[in-house]
């Protein structure tokens, strides 16, 4: 996750309990991105229950031999591309939410990985503090 760091309600060293906030990332992009997926979902939908109603209404001509096979066979595969349309922006729309989510950092439930993420960022720290130019 990338972004803009808004808040740190922790200090370093502080102890902090299990899902406790840890950051919370500048949101706006993801909530934007949020908005336009569900805007393409709606659109998504719409064509699907359009796609829905032409395939209905190509079956009753088709049966009344009004249009060819061909062209009830198209009416029915925009049907089935409009069915994928509508689960790939679902799809989509879960994935801006997760990101929204994950926005906003927690302390993991797991004491080893807390570990392994401090030592981490100690190390990145102390080399940083190693390789800057000495301020004499």
């Amino acid at each position: 996750m990338s972004g803009d760091v808004r808040q740190v309600p922790v200090r370093e060293g502080e102890s902090v309990r299990a899902g406790q906030l840890l950051a919370r990332i500048d949101t706006a992009d993801l909530e934007a991105k949020l908005i336009e997926r569900n805007g393409a979902l709606e659109s998504a939908k719409a064509q699907l229950a359009m796609a829905a109603k032409t395939q209905a209404t190509n079956q009753q001509l088709l049966k009344q031999n009004f249009i060819s096979q061909n062209a009830y066979d198209n009416s029915e595969s925009s049907l089935g591309v409009s069915q994928g349309t509508v689960k790939s922006a679902e799809a989509q729309v879960q994935l801006a939410r997760n990101a929204l989510r994950d926005a906003h950092r927690h302390r993991p439930r797991s004491r080893a990985w807390w570990r392994s993420a401090t030592s981490r960022s100690a190390r990145r720290w102390r080399s940083i503090r190693r390789s800057s130019p000495s301020s004499t």
